[in-house]
């Protein structure tokens, strides 16, 4: 009977222990279970969907309580909505399209073959850089939006011996506008003409005083009057075109572009279809 009583007070401790693990264990998971679904309402308020599409993995796991579990695969479905996607792709100058490209998202390597699968990507704004070998490395900046489903975005390539050409090539020395020297041309005549009048209109009335003043005739006194105005209108005029033509040269000048050195790793060009 004593051996009987100590095997039953064994197997009761054995049963006890096994029972006290089992729910220490189920307490864990429980605890695992509920971090993960406040961290993956967190991570969805401040759009890191990926991120959240992991964490709920953990609550929607079958060991977690069926009311989490319930939550965390309804919120999975409505993160994974929500969670963009792009299709990136690359082409040669020639417009044949780049396999073995790597693809770093805001500094992040993410692949380093573009095979037309798409890859999601949080919303937001993203640095894209593509790198391949004997090509200028392309940098662009693009909003991507929440919903936004399997983007085609692709780039053209340009080949470093292009760049290393476009570099080395002398600017040409930039001519100035042709409306500058229309202008100018206008002006220098338009200043001739009414110095012209001036001195004509001048002698006309050097004539009248000498010979009639100051009983001269109506008539001649207007006809000088109108050469002194149409000879001041006309230097007029042609001081705004003179003008004109200065400040023609000045803007010419200013927006003229400035070939520059470009540094080492600089982007090539650019050319994205959507």
């Amino acid at each position: 009977m004593v051996f009987m009583r100590g095997r039953l007070l064994l197997a009761f401790a054995a049963f006890t222990g096994v029972a006290g693990t089992h729910a220490h264990a189920r307490a864990q998971m429980t605890e695992q279970c509920l971090a993960a679904s406040e961290d993956a309402q967190q991570l969805r308020r401040i759009g890191k969907l990926e991120a959240a599409v992991d964490r709920l993995a953990v609550c929607s796991a079958p060991e977690c309580p069926a009311l989490v579990r319930a939550d965390c695969t309804q919120w999975t479905k409505e993160a994974l909505d929500a969670l963009p996607s792009v299709v990136p792709g690359a082409k040669d100058a020639d417009g044949r399209d780049r396999a073995n490209v790597t693809l770093s998202i805001d500094g992040r390597r993410v692949t380093d073959v573009l095979d037309g699968r798409p890859i999601p990507v949080d919303p937001g704004i993203h640095v894209f850089r593509y790198e391949a070998a004997g090509s200028v490395a392309v940098e662009q900046q693009m909003v991507i939006r929440a919903g936004e489903k399997n983007r085609v975005i692709v780039v053209t390539l340009a080949p470093q011996s292009a760049a290393r050409a476009t570099i080395e090539t002398p600017p040409a020395e930039p001519s100035p506008p042709i409306a500058a020297y229309v202008a100018g041309g206008i002006g220098i005549a338009a200043l001739a003409v009414g110095l012209v009048l001036d001195l004509d209109a001048n002698g006309r009335a050097s004539t009248l005083r000498a010979s009639c003043a100051p009983n001269c005739a109506k008539d001649d006194v207007d006809s000088i009057e109108g050469r002194y105005v149409v000879a001041g209108v006309t230097a007029a005029a042609g001081g705004v075109a003179l003008v004109t033509a200065v400040v023609l040269f000045l803007l010419h000048d200013r927006s003229t572009p400035r070939v520059r050195p470009a540094a080492s790793g600089s982007l090539g060009s650019v050319l994205v279809h959507f």
